[in-house]
């Protein structure tokens, strides 16, 4: 019987299956929250959308500038035809003025006898006017000669500090003092200034 025992528990160690690894428990794998993986073609889109846009405002601009040309060329080529056949129309000739006649002139009436003596007679009682020449222009007086310078003789001449004096004629004189009608204006070394009627005199002394 120990024999049977032990060959049955040999048989159950060998058929009993071998123990399974543990499972990894779920919080070990952290959990990220929010992220969306795999968003490599959205970027694309966005590179492709803005590649479009870039090419759109390049055409627009390009139309922009073209339909400007244009638009100065037309205005241009508009201008010269004009111009064109401003030249190539010949002016109207311009009219000339026709002269007017000269209106007739209506003859005076005739004047009758009767008021032509009347006329007469008043032509003869009116009182004559002479005519009176008018009075001659007075001639301007000629103006009177000049005075004669009379004979001053100077004597002497005074200086000392502020005080200036001549000896003229025998008369002691100094500035703005009068001899014989001349002034005395000024009193130097060896001579004396004046004025008489209006002319400049100068005495010196005689030799």
């Amino acid at each position: 019987m120990s024999l049977i025992s032990d060959a049955l528990k040999r048989t159950q160690a060998n058929t009993t299956p071998p123990p399974r690894p543990p499972r990894p428990s779920i919080a070990a794998a952290p959990v990220v929250r929010g992220v969306v993986p795999h968003r490599a073609p959205e970027k694309s889109n966005n590179v492709l959308i803005l590649v479009l846009l870039g090419v759109i405002v390049v055409v627009g601009v390009g139309a922009i500038g073209l339909w400007q040309l244009y638009s100065m060329f037309a205005a241009n080529a508009k201008a010269v035809a004009q111009v064109s056949t401003m030249e190539a129309t010949p002016s109207a000739p311009i009219p000339k003025a026709t002269p007017k006649p000269p209106e007739p002139v209506a003859p005076s009436p005739a004047i009758p006898d009767q008021v032509k003596e009347v006329m007469r007679a008043a032509q003869a009682d009116a009182p004559k006017v002479e005519r009176v020449a008018p009075p001659p222009t007075p001639t301007p007086a000629p103006p009177p000669p000049p005075k004669e310078l009379p004979k001053l003789v100077l004597q002497g001449v005074t200086i000392h500090g502020g005080l200036r004096e001549a000896l003229i004629n025998g008369q002691t004189v100094a500035v703005g003092d009068e001899v014989d009608g001349a002034k005395v204006v000024a009193i130097e070394q060896n001579k004396v200034k004046l004025k008489f009627d209006g002319r400049d005199v100068t005495l010196t002394f005689s030799r």
